[in-house]
């Protein structure tokens, strides 16, 4: 019963993988799983939709440490590459497939066991996701969405043993997908079922005037462009008053690349270029890449996309 699907990084540098959960066991009887993995797609924005063929898939087999279970959610670390499983019964546990772990493209009699890493004080989850930057988390179960934030070098574990929050939510008919947006801007959900209603839920602005003394000052973040880009693209981004300033590109894992913005600046806009190069001047391949900028202990975040 495939379940859930998942982006992120794969045996290739650079590139993004799909990864797809054939987890569903309502009835807990089979003793394996299995993931499968293949390249995600090149697409282009506003591009005609297409019917294709996608090959070269390859599947991992596992089994749990504990019996069988039954899941819905499958999740995965930009930063580590670990495959996280949130099995779907009344005491959720959470279960990690740690990298580096071995996908093959023909049948095989190797069975990898998962670990056990940590259980969740709610029931029945139906689905989840990482962000880009895996710094946010998302599990759902029907009637609500769970929050969490991951400090820097934090643990998975670590972090989703914090308390819980809530994000908002309308509840769906049969609503079991959430994931975040791309450019971290939000997150989605579906509901199963015919003709269902794709949400979007943007980050919010404060609601309130923050002292100045108080809290950073507001500021804003463009998309760059142009995007995709080969050689050079422009990042603008406008401050409201004169502040610390830090403009750090990483790449879809979450790898630090380059500093493009480290100073003082004043209130305006401003731009600067990323020449597609690492913090020692050496060309970074093609693939995605996340710019953030940070005035104190805010972040605002974008996504381009780099071509070789």
């Amino acid at each position: 019963d495939w379940e859930d699907i998942a982006i992120g990084p794969g045996p290739i540098d650079g590139e993004q993988y799909i990864y797809i959960g054939d987890i569903g066991d309502n009835f807990r009887v089979y003793d394996k799983k299995y993931i499968y993995r293949i390249l995600e797609p090149r697409v282009v924005v506003g591009q005609v939709p297409v019917d294709t063929i996608l090959y070269d898939a390859e599947r991992l087999v596992f089994q749990y440490p504990d019996g069988n279970r039954n899941a819905e959610t499958l999740m995965i670390d930009p930063l580590s590459q670990d495959i996280y499983i949130v099995s779907k019964e009344l005491n959720t546990k959470v279960y990690r497939a740690a990298w580096p772990y071995t996908f093959y493209a023909e049948p095989t009699f190797n069975v990898d066991t998962l670990e056990f890493v940590v259980s969740l004080p709610f029931g029945f989850a139906v689905g989840g996701d990482i962000s880009a930057d895996s710094k946010e988390i998302l599990i759902k179960k029907r009637n609500a969405i769970y929050y969490w934030y991951r400090n820097d070098g934090q643990l998975m574990e670590d972090a989703l043993g914090e308390s819980l929050v809530t994000v908002p939510y309308v509840r769906e008919p049969q609503g079991e997908a959430v994931c975040w947006a791309a450019d971290l801007s939000g997150y989605y959900t579906l509901s199963e079922g015919l003709h269902p209603h794709l949400y979007f839920y943007p980050r919010l602005s404060a609601a309130v005037e923050r002292n100045r003394n108080e809290g950073p000052n507001e500021f804003s973040l463009q998309q760059n462009f142009p995007n995709p880009f080969n050689s050079a693209t422009t990042i603008e981004y406008q401050l409201s008053a004169s502040d610390d300033v830090e403009l750090t590109v990483f790449n879809a894992s979450g790898q630090f690349i380059t500093t493009l913005v480290n100073k003082v600046q004043s209130a305006g806009n401003h731009q600067i270029q990323w020449d597609g190069t690492d913090v020692r001047g050496i060309k970074v391949s093609g693939g995605i890449y996340l710019y953030r900028l940070k005035i104190r202990a805010r972040f605002k975040t974008g996504k381009m996309i780099l071509l070789r």
